[in-house]
């Protein structure tokens, strides 16, 4: 049977225990959260510029998520679920056709172009 101090000394060291695990928790949460942000907002290409011309087609039908991932496969954006939450955040709308992006366009950019009419080149108009 432990004495009633060492009792006393064992929750205590629980409770430390649990404190700092609860704080790390939440720095690394917070850590995590402040840099998604960050990406979500900045206004930064996949590759600085002048980058590289790829062409995408958003074909009828494409979800937000499903440019996001044809964005990251052709390596037009970097992450894509920054990407994916930039096009709620814009309310794209998309417009199906051929696109020439850039790797250097920042995800706003992208948005615009992909949300206008594209010509016979896959230039927006």
């Amino acid at each position: 049977m432990l004495s009633p101090k060492t009792e006393a000394m064992i929750k205590t060291f629980i409770k430390v225990t649990v404190y700092f695990v609860v704080a790390a928790v939440l720095i690394i949460l917070g850590t995590v959260s402040y840099n998604f942000g960050k990406d979500v907002f900045a206004n930064e290409g996949y590759e600085e510029a002048p980058g590289t011309e790829i062409v995408v087609t958003i074909d009828s039908g494409d979800s937000k998520m499903d440019v996001a991932q044809k964005l990251y496969d052709n390596h037009v954006v970097e992450k894509k679920m920054v990407y994916y939450v930039q096009s709620i955040i814009y309310e794209a709308k998309y417009i199906p056709g051929t696109y020439t992006l850039n790797s250097s366009m920042d995800g706003e950019s992208i948005i615009e172009m992909l949300c206008t009419k594209p010509d016979s080149d896959g230039e927006s108009q």
